[in-house]
This record gives C-alpha cells, sequence and structure tokens, in this order.
C-alpha cells in the first residue's frame, strides 16, 4: 500500500494510548521535523504539478499582440510555462478566485455586518491538560492545531446554527498564521435583512470597547448578586489578559505596531491607539465601521493601573462579553458601518501567506517565469501552519457556494498555443 506524505506524517504526529510518541517529547526539534516533512509533503505535490504540465502556453489574446508589437515575435517568451493551478491551496490563483467568490457574495447578499478574528491562546485548559509534564505549549503544534480548530467549531456552530448575533445568510472565514506562530481566524457575516445592524443601540448591544465596570445589583437573591459580581470581575481580568492593546507609542517606541509596510519605525501607533474617548456610540454609515463608545474616566469609565501601566478605555480592543467569557481568547469583534470597507476586508482575508518578492536574472535576461518555483522560493511557514496543513484541517470556508461562469472581456479570451509556434500563426 501506497501512502501520501500527508497520511504518513499526521500517523505519526498523533499520540495513541499505550504508545510512548518519542517525536512529542523532541520539544523544539519536533517544530523543525514538522516543518521539513510539510515541505516535502508540499514538494510532492509540486512535482505533480510540474511533471504533468501540458506542453502548451496560455496568454490573454491582447497579451501576445502587444508582443508582436514589440517584435518579439519567437514565441519562446510569451505565455506562462509552468503554470500552479488554483487547486493548490494557497497558490495565487487559488486566493484571487476565492476572492472573487466573496465579491459575487457581496453582490448578491449586501455587505458584511460583523467581522470577527479569533486568535488560538496557548493557556487554554484544554491545551496545558495535554501537554507532557515539564513542555510549554509552543512545544505542541499538534495540540494547539487540534483544540484551535475544536473551539472555531464551537465559534462559528453559535455564530451560524444557533444564530447568536441574527440569522445569517452568507458567511466566509480564512485561517492565518501569526509570526509566533499561533493561528487566528477571519470570519465575516451577512446577516439577514430582518437582523441588519443599522443603529447605535443595535451596536451597543453586541460590542463593546469598554473595561468593564464593576455590577451594583440590588438583588434579594444573595447567590445571584455574587455570581454577577463573579461575572463582572471575570470578565475585567479577560479583558485585561487578551484584549488591551499595547504598550506602543512613547511607552514602546519599537513594538511592532510602530512600524509600517515597509519596516520602518513610525511616530504613531499603525492600529491607531490609544483612540479617542467617545460618549456614546455613533453609527455612521460613511464611515467604515462604527465608532465605539470609550468614556473617560472623569465620565464613568474605568482607570486601573496593571503591570506598571494606566489602562483605561482608550486601549481597549471591540470586544463582545459573551464571546470573551465563553472562549476566553483575543476575539476582537468589528461591525461593519458602511460597504467602503467591504472591498478591502475581502482582501484582506484572502491575502494569502507572508511571502517576499524577487526576480532572477542569467546573463542579464530574466528568465523564463515559472509559477511552481516562483511559489516555493517566495513562501515561509513556520511550525503551526505546517501541522494545521498535515492534519488536513481546512484553511477556508464558505457559504453559499459560488458557481463560475466563463465570461471573458474583448481581446481578453485565453488562448492556448505550443511553445515552438509563431506569434503570428497563433494570432490568425
Amino acid at each position: 500500500m501506497r501512502l501520501i506524505y500527508n497520511t504518513f506524517y499526521k500517523y505519526r504526529l498523533l499520540q495513541r494510548p499505550g504508545e510512548t510518541n518519542h517525536f512529542l517529547l523532541a520539544g523544539r526539534l519536533l517544530q523543525e521535523y514538522v516543518c521539513i516533512n510539510f515541505a516535502k509533503a508540499e514538494q510532492q505535490k509540486f512535482n505533480y504539478v510540474e511533471m504533468n504540465q501540458p506542453k502548451l502556453r496560455g496568454d490573454l489574446y491582447q497579451n501576445i499582440v502587444d508582443h508582436l508589437m514589440q517584435a518579439d515575435v519567437d514565441g519562446m517568451e510569451s505565455g506562462k510555462q509552468v503554470i500552479l493551478p488554483a487547486t493548490h491551496i494557497g497558490s495565487p490563483r487559488d486566493m484571487h478566485s476565492r476572492f472573487q467568490d466573496a465579491m459575487a457574495t457581496v453582490r448578491k447578499y449586501g455587505k458584511p455586518q460583523l467581522f470577527i478574528i479569533m486568535t488560538c491562546n496557548p493557556t487554554w485548559k484544554e491545551i496545558q491538560d495535554e501537554v507532557f509534564e515539564g513542555q510549554r505549549a509552543d512545544e505542541r503544534d499538534d495540540i494547539i492545531s487540534r483544540v484551535f480548530q475544536l473551539k472555531l467549531k464551537a465559534l462559528e456552530e453559535e455564530i451560524i446554527k444557533d444564530g447568536i448575533f441574527g440569522a445569517r445568510v452568507a458567511n466566509m472565514r480564512v485561517i492565518e498564521f501569526q509570526k509566533r506562530g499561533l493561528p487566528h481566524a477571519h470570519i465575516l457575516i451577512i446577516l439577514q435583512q430582518r437582523h441588519a445592524i443599522k443603529s447605535a443601540q443595535q451596536v451597543d448591544q453586541i460590542v463593546s470597547a469598554e473595561i468593564p465596570q464593576s455590577l451594583h445589583i440590588n438583588n434579594p437573591d444573595p447567590e445571584v448578586q455574587q455570581q454577577k459580581r463573579d461575572q463582572a470581575r471575570k470578565l475585567q481580568e479577560l479583558v485585561f489578559k487578551n484584549l488591551v492593546h499595547g504598550p506602543c507609542g512613547a511607552e514602546k517606541p519599537h513594538a511592532p505596531c510602530m512600524h509600517n509596510s515597509q519596516g520602518d519605525v513610525t511616530q504613531h501607533c499603525q492600529k491607531k491607539f490609544p483612540k479617542q474617548y467617545m460618549n456614546e456610540t455613533v453609527w455612521d454609515e460613511k464611515q467604515s465601521y462604527a465608532t465605539y463608545r470609550r468614556r473617560r474616566p472623569d465620565n464613568g469609565g474605568v482607570e486601573m493601573q496593571r503591570n506598571n501601566r494606566l489602562l483605561n478605555n482608550s486601549w481597549v480592543v471591540p470586544y463582545n462579553p459573551y464571546l470573551l467569557l465563553r472562549y476566553n481568547c483575543h476575539i476582537n469583534v468589528e461591525i461593519c458601518a458602511s460597504t467602503k470597507a467591504t472591498k478591502y476586508l475581502y482582501k484582506y482575508i484572502h491575502k494569502g501567506g507572508d511571502r517576499m518578492m524577487m526576480r532572477v536574472y542569467e546573463d542579464g535576461e530574466q528568465i523564463s517565469r515559472n509559477e511552481v518555483r516562483a511559489f516555493q522560493d517566495c513562501k515561509s511557514f513556520g511550525a503551526s501552519e505546517a501541522t494545521w496543513r498535515l492534519f488536513e484541517f481546512p484553511m477556508s470556508n464558505r457559504y453559499p457556494s459560488v458557481k463560475r461562469l466563463p465570461i471573458h472581456l474583448e481581446k481578453h479570451q485565453p488562448v492556448l498555443f505550443n511553445e515552438d509556434q509563431p506569434i503570428a500563426e497563433v494570432l490568425e
């Protein structure tokens, strides 16, 4: 019996009763083992793609005309010699097609109302109970991936099936991986019109951007009163632990959020913290997102000293209290107010993994393009992504499905031709 690499290494990463899996005791070496074997599994797929390329080239009709006008008539530099198809997960064609499907969903059902980012918490009890004695959670990416996948599935069931925010008509989700290795999910939800968010009052029922206050409850039942107070204290601790931004700015000028897209240090936080104080939530359809209530300390807001920092509502990441209490992790919830944010959000969640770009020249001339090699050479990944992919957990999810129709603009139809066929003959 022959096995593909993914099946074999997935088997090696699982722990079984009565067996000692020495790979899981290797600490940081386990991360190296996972990365190397994921690269081998990817290479197996790349080899198949390269060895099964048809001996035809493809390009747009207009591009071939442009080559002909530039006197490049030998046909040897036109088209794509080695193509990485959209069937390869994470490839540029795959991400582009997913983005187009997402925009088709928006045209049909309208803009998303909810944008949720859920990040894995390595201190979850389910993770800590499964790591071996003396191990750290970051040494067991297999446990992290499996627990996060289950937590994410539970979150989606509550939002989609149980409808805790209202009946949804469409949704999509994409998995990404942080620099430090933790997986996180980007989720977009489009609600039915009867449950659509259209006012500041509705926003306040779903999202809070403030440090929770102590509850003063005059309830005749002392058990209920104590239970509510304990819940408020727990929620406050979870906000401080998971949803306070920083430090950055003058406190930490070299924080990651103080670097722009080029890597240069800036004077202001790229996430725009600390936020402005607001007495009330503002719903303005000209803005991309709702502006959440963040009261000043002298106007009912909370201000506390934690870990040598004076924290107030200007540093809080927007969240949903119920989801924070239930999942105990960084779970950012945003309300989309206008269609302006739609294209940015969908491009953001379908941008793909970290990459670097380069051009390769040989004897002063740019060599023929090989999409498989270009994707290989520019891709970077960590142990968390490698483990997730070896377990073959889904990288994305979307509802409803989208059927693509083959249409094109004039002179932009795809043209196939042999590698030794002259361009002038192709254009005929």
